[in-house]
């Protein structure tokens, strides 16, 4: 045990807990219990973290750094703005899949400041993705000449009351393919003919 624990680098610990926290939901799961299914000394564990809202907070922390190095590589990339949008899709149906409503469900009623946090995270980048998936877009031909600001409202306000757990848990649909379902709705709003075709091509590439 000792020697396995000094092997356990903080990295490890917050991929255990991330795992455990999006499966199980915060409330629910204790430090005695990831000590105890992972072998892992709850010194060792204490070493890196003082307490486990401390390890809450950096796991969102973590996966969050994740997720914006994530989008600001494919919004850099040489593609087309319905190239990019579609891996940006991709990116946050991936991710959501790791959460449970539990977890999500835990952090709204008992972390507040937390979801805060989540939310503003969620807010900047969806602005950033609109305004310049829009902005790219519309030189291309694949837009319509539409006010980024409003569409950013629109979507943000869309995303907002679709991802909670209280529609998902009322819907027999998951969150990955609610957010599918919204994207789809919203975009045949502003899409050019061109776009329109362009994105339903790249969707079925995808879907393949």
């Amino acid at each position: 045990m000792k020697n396995k624990n000094k092997d356990i680098s903080k990295e490890r610990i917050l991929e255990i807990a991330r795992h455990k926290f999006f499966s199980d939901g915060f409330i629910k799961t204790s430090i005695d219990e990831i000590s105890r299914e992972y072998h892992i000394s709850k010194k060792t564990i204490y070493k890196h973290f003082k307490s486990k809202d401390e390890l809450l907070y950096q796991v969102v922390k973590d996966f969050t750094a994740k997720i914006t190095n994530s989008i600001i590589e494919i919004m850099q990339s040489n593609q087309n703005a319905i190239e990019k949008l579609i891996d940006v899709l991709n990116l946050v149906q991936s991710n959501m899949k790791q959460l449970s409503m539990k977890y999500i469900d835990d952090i709204q009623k008992h972390k507040p400041k937390l979801w805060n946090y989540i939310e503003k995270f969620r807010r900047e980048n969806l602005e950033r993705i609109v305004s310049q998936t829009i902005e790219a877009g519309k030189k291309e031909g694949l837009f319509e000449d539409v006010d980024p600001e409003i569409v950013f409202r629109v979507f943000y306000g869309a995303v907002r009351n679709v991802i909670i757990p209280e529609f998902l848990i009322a819907n027999p649909i998951s969150s990955e393919e609610a957010i599918k379902k919204t994207f789809d709705i919203l975009l045949n709003g502003i899409l050019t003919n061109q776009g329109r075709k362009l994105y339903k091509r790249q969707r079925r590439k995808v879907e393949k």
